[in-house]
């Protein structure tokens, strides 16, 4: 009834099927850590959409409760060029 979707095509294949498509994302970056190679980890599990940051403060940003907003941090430049490049 379900079909794990890795591209476009893949979403395609799912409609055609009559399955629903299940895309693998992260909210926030904790499953990183503090290692911008671990994109290409979550990549190989899978996951194709990363939300840098979610309410808090983290690695990669603060989040949206966080006063003090002071965006996207160097770490989280580091992650972006990452993704980018994968």
């Amino acid at each position: 009834t379900v079909m794990k979707v890795m591209t476009g095509a893949d979403i395609k294949a799912a409609k055609d099927k009559g399955l629903l498509g299940v895309a693998y994302d992260v909210q926030g970056t904790s499953e990183i850590g503090s290692d911008a190679g671990n994109v290409a980890r979550l990549k190989e599990l899978g996951v194709r959409t990363i939300q840098l940051t979610y309410n808090l403060k983290a690695l990669t940003g603060d989040g949206c409760i966080v006063p003090q907003d002071g965006g996207i941090t160097a770490f989280g430049r580091e992650v972006v060029a990452e993704i980018n490049r994968l």
